[in-house]
């Protein structure tokens, strides 16, 4: 009869599988995907910031060479 009460407490066990597979879930953690979003955008600022900032530079020392001569 030992054997017949563990075998009751497996539902406890599935619990802890769907448990689980929820935290792989995508639904689990949704800020994970706002947070991932947020952070390609910003790498995409970065990129054209960087490349304003070049272009701002090149005029600059474009500007200053002809002013030189």
């Amino acid at each position: 009869m030992s054997n017949e009460d563990k075998s009751t407490n497996e539902p406890t066990d599935d619990s802890l599988e769907y448990e689980k597979f929820q935290a792989k879930s995508v639904h689990e953690d949704p800020l994970a995907a706002v947070k991932e979003l947020r952070l390609q955008q910003l790498a995409v600022c970065r990129v054209k910031a960087a490349e304003e900032i070049q272009t701002m530079t090149d005029k600059f020392e474009a500007n200053k060479g002809d002013g030189s001569k």
